[in-house]
């Protein structure tokens, strides 16, 4: 019984962790975004 709750926890730990993961690669993306729609608003200022 010890040993399936060892591995219960560890499989709940790697789900914490790959949400934790999948959070910052989601702000990341999200900066990433903001910057190409800002660079993209300055590209037809300039074509303008």
């Amino acid at each position: 019984m010890t040993e399936i709750r060892s591995q219960v926890k560890l499989v709940e730990e790697y789900m914490q962790a790959l949400d934790y993961i999948s959070e910052i690669i989601s702000e990341v993306g999200g900066e990433l975004n903001y910057q190409r729609k800002g660079l993209l608003n300055l590209l037809k200022i300039i074509n303008q």
